[in-house]
């Protein structure tokens, strides 16, 4: 992030009605970043090579949330106190660190080639990170995420599992056919273990002295005696067996089959298959057991996790995830902050297209909603849950008419709409519902999109051609303005191309956000100070190209989106950053946040956009 001066009177402006969708998200305010609460409920992470760590609630089933991955996610790893996570990347071989309370990237660690799991020492000072085309395995610090060593394993290492104090790692080599003993103490391979078929994921059982190991390609379980480091039996299971877990007793063991669609049952006493496979979806990878005996698989081919009920062993759930699950885990540790907020969707009826806006410190809502013919029109929904159509008579007749902003505290709404020559202009709506049309002098298209408290607005026009509703793009044109006791300040952030600002709202101390194109075409947030014109860019971490802010509130939190592969939302104070999603959807962003810490925005599930507002529990 950078402070800058301003270059003068340049302007731009962004979004305009019905302008190109803005996918940019994630944010993180000082005044929510406490604990959610209460202890929360276990959550399982699921990693995916379509991008994107999706998280789980185990207490309702229900996806919370998912941390941005710019790339293919295999292997995940949370730290036992649950506050940070770790992924590896497979396609720039790195891992990156994630904070799990707010799921920001915090750090970005290059590793070997081929990198496909990781796993944490039970102290929690170290990663390993299986680089699985180099046959290293490389040893991050969790105190400095730096890489202090590379241990060289046998060819293809693709899974690492930890004794229970830490002392051995015991590392799957898929081509060799073997397990490599690492001590930990000296990162040196100390024992070889042969006997395998293209091992891949192994786990303890009860009592941490025999560990049983996924055979893929002769499909079967290797039991190996860690006290001899010798395979002592081989349980027949399912074709291509990956992914091991056990029950809370200990007493059965399931395997994940991903080429028969289906999870075995073992039992651990006698070490046979009791022959009652449980179908799941398509490819199974890895799996996960929760403390309350849930088991939840990752189904590569289908997209979606499985949930088991290992008391029956039968599917009592399959929830969405990303494309192509593997790697499971489960944090009881972990806090994400987004657990903290209550979810409404507030969709007009019927209406197949709705988003949020703008907010104020009541909770009353602006945005806009699509009828039943696609015809766009601006709403107010009132926070004791009343709907409103905002249409200024200029708009009526028109497709792509009416787009409500910004509301203010005493219900002055803000926008813009296209009249019946296609030209675009701002409006002002009194509380009793009186229209006045608000354009910037000269311009061939003017849109309104902030009012304060104090009256004060923010708005961007465009030079024709309705170019203000391409933005953000390579079309874009916009220069935003401020509008204060009659006088029109135009302004352009300094690093951004001619044209390509666009201001979205103004608080109460006439700060003015919103975002801008650079002269590369990417697409960034800014935040500008009215006391000396200076600006300060707002970009998601790893967002480098599209990232966005949409309402700034008076404690200086800021509502925004960004793309990184995904739309996610976010917030944040202009320094720290908490990533929001609506739960259980395809992508979602943040429009609107109001002094409360109350926010707004949309959600999109199968091809529907719909909007939303949210509320943290603690009012």
């Amino acid at each position: 992030m950078s402070i800058r001066g301003t270059l003068g009177p340049r302007s731009l402006s962004v979004v305009v009605v019905l302008g190109v969708l803005v996918l940019v998200a994630v944010y993180l305010p000082v005044e929510a970043s406490g604990a959610t609460g209460g202890q929360s409920p276990p959550i399982v992470y699921v990693s995916t090579a379509g991008g994107g760590i999706s998280e789980i609630n185990t207490a309702n089933e229900s996806v919370i949330a998912t941390a941005p991955f710019p790339d293919n996610a295999n292997g995940v790893a949370i730290t036992p106190d649950g506050r940070r996570m770790y992924a590896a990347d497979r396609d720039v071989p790195k891992v990156i660190v994630f904070d799990t309370t707010t799921n920001v990237p915090l750090a970005q660690i290059p590793i070997g080639n081929g990198p496909i799991s990781v796993a944490i020492t039970p102290d929690g000072t170290r990663v390993y990170a299986t680089n699985q085309f180099d046959g290293t395995v490389s040893v991050i610090a969790t105190a400095t995420n730096q890489v202090v060593g590379t241990i060289a394993t046998g060819a293809e290492p693709i899974w690492v599992t930890f004794s229970a104090n830490g002392a051995r790692a015991y590392v799957s080599n898929q081509v060799s056919g073997s397990l490599s003993v690492v001590a930990t103490a000296s990162n040196s391979v100390i024992a070889t273990i042969p006997g395998f078929c293209n091992p891949f994921h192994s786990a303890f059982a009860q009592g941490g002295r025999l560990l049983f190991v996924s055979s893929q390609c002769d499909s079967t379980v290797k039991v190996v005696d860690t006290a001899t480091n010798l395979v002592i039996n081989s349980i027949p299971v399912g074709p291509l067996p990956r992914g091991i877990a056990f029950s809370p007793d200990g007493g059965r063991a399931y395997v994940a089959n991903f080429a028969g669609n289906a999870v075995d049952v073992l039992d651990v006493a006698s070490q046979t298959n009791l022959g009652v496979p449980i179908t799941v979806g398509n490819s199974p990878w890895g799996l996960v057991m929760a403390p309350d005996g849930k088991a939840y698989v990752a189904n590569f081919g289908d997209g979606t996790v499985s949930v088991i009920d290992s008391s029956t062993n039968s599917v009592v759930a399959t929830l969405p995830a990303r494309s192509n699950p593997e790697d499971v885990t489960l944090s009881s540790r972990a806090q994400p902050l987004i657990l903290s907020y209550q979810f409404q969707a507030i969709a007009p009826p019927g209406s197949p297209f709705s988003w949020v806006r703008g907010m104020n410190n009541k909770g009353d809502a602006v945005g806009d909603y699509a009828d039943s013919n696609w015809v766009l029109h601006g709403f107010l929904r009132t926070h004791t849950g009343m709907f409103v159509t905002i249409d200024p008579q200029g708009a009526v007749g028109c497709q792509l008419c009416t787009s409500a902003f910004s509301i203010n505290d005493a219900g002055v709404i803000v926008g813009a709409y296209r009249d019946s020559n296609n030209v675009l202009h701002g409006f002002r709506r009194s509380p009793t519902g009186t229209y006045t049309t608000v354009d910037f002098p000269g311009a061939p298209d003017s849109q309104l999109t902030g009012v304060n408290n104090l009256g004060h607005k923010s708005g961007a026009y465009d030079l024709g051609s309705l170019g203000s509703t391409h933005c953000p793009g390579p079309q874009c044109q916009a220069i935003s303005f401020v509008l204060r006791a009659g006088v029109f300040n135009a302004f352009e952030d300094p690093d951004a191309r001619p044209q390509s600002t666009f201001a979205l709202s103004i608080n109460d101390l006439d700060q003015t956000c919103g975002g801008f194109t650079d002269l590369a075409g990417n697409t960034h947030g800014f935040v500008r100070n009215p006391r000396d014109g200076s600006f300060k860019t707002i970009q998601f971490p790893l967002a480098n190209t599209s990232s966005w802010v949409n309402q700034i509130n008076n404690n200086g939190t800021m509502a925004g989106e960004y793309n990184l592969r995904l739309g996610h939302g976010f917030l944040t104070n202009g320094s720290n950053f908490f990533s929001f999603d609506y739960p259980n959807s395809d992508f979602s962003g943040l429009r609107a946040v109001n002094n409360r810490r109350q926010v707004g925005g949309y959600f999109v599930v199968s091809g529907k956009f719909q909007a939303y507002i949210a509320t943290p529990r603690e009012e």
